[in-house]
């Protein structure tokens, strides 16, 4: 399984694909992320040609051809919960909907109701039943109700109180995933944008997700990287950074990581991280050994895990 973060095609990354085409953000990463039996990633922005996509601000969205450069990256399933996917309302967020289904990409933390955004996507590779969930905890968003659709909202810091009956739902939610699934995966859209390090509550929320059942927790939003952590022999990774993103002002918002898990059955047995850097407002680029080590060792101090010269 390959994981990436945030995926936003739109603003300048749009502009770049409408002068260079749509595979120019993702040709450079593709031939590795794709290799993968299963490749997530969050993707962050409505994909609809209801409106033409703006090249500045912070209201994001790009033409439905973009789905053939998400394709190149051999996208299996992505997380739709967070605070850009329903921009633009809620008919474009149903011709994302549509244009996942059609091009043979499952999507998590999104419904056309309530029911469908809280209910796990389950993706069976080699035998091995892949259970997802995603949630947001950022404004704005448009979250699905009983009979309109959205996302899965979770309400907690920094924009909204603390709803213990949210946290309930998602352990309620985990748990009858659990059942469906050999392995359970949460994406969660969390934290404070360029902070290095989770909140006390947001390290709660990964906590309580791994005691309800979920054996990975994905994290997004921060556009940075943030710590990878083992809790009860379960891997949380708070926050993978930027993918394809054009925040290119300081060296923390380009710098990002591809999770790399290797499974046997149902059982984690290795970790990577594979360092890259955003060029060109678009594009990552993975980093040779050499170049990318300090980003690996940023990670891992961080994480607060020792690593030696004889270990690199």
């Amino acid at each position: 399984m390959h994981a990436v973060g945030d995926i936003i095609p739109a603003r300048k990354v749009a502009l770049k694909m409408r002068e260079k085409g749509v595979d120019y953000p993702f040709s450079a990463t593709a031939p590795f992320v794709s290799k993968a039996d299963i490749v997530t990633g969050n993707l962050e922005c409505p994909l609809s040609d209801k409106y033409e996509p703006k090249y500045t601000g912070t209201d994001f969205i790009t033409p439905s051809n973009t789905i053939e450069g998400l394709k190149m990256l051999g996208l299996t399933i992505v997380n739709l919960a967070n605070n850009h996917s329903t921009n633009y309302g809620r008919e474009t967020f149903l011709d994302t909907l549509s244009i996942l289904e059609k091009n043979g990409i499952e999507f998590t933390g999104a419904g056309r109701n309530y029911e469908e955004a809280h209910r796990a996507t389950i993706v069976t590779k080699k035998g091995v039943r892949f259970g997802f969930l995603g949630y947001n905890s950022i404004k704005p968003s448009i979250d699905a109700t009983k009979s309109s659709p959205g996302v899965a909202l979770i309400s907690k810091d920094p924009y909204h109180p603390v709803n213990e009956s949210h946290f309930i739902k998602v352990e309620k939610d985990i748990r009858t995933a659990r059942k469906a699934a050999d392995v359970v995966i949460v994406w969660f859209h969390w934290g404070k944008e360029d902070e290095y390090n989770p909140s006390p509550v947001t390290k709660r929320l990964a906590r309580l997700a791994c005691d309800a059942g979920a054996d990975i927790v994905l994290g997004s939003h921060p556009h940075t990287v943030q710590p990878i952590e083992f809790y009860k022999n379960k891997l949380i990774c708070y926050s993978l950074g930027n993918f394809v993103f054009d925040q290119m002002q300081r060296a923390q918002t380009r710098e990002g990581f591809i999770l790399r898990l290797k499974f046997q059955g149902k059982v984690l047995t290795s970790i990577e991280i594979v360092p890259y850097i955003i060029m060109d407002y678009s594009r990552p680029v993975i980093f040779d050994k050499d170049n990318g080590q300090y980003l690996v060792d940023k990670i891992l101090q961080l994480s607060n895990i020792p690593v030696s010269q004889d270990q690199r």
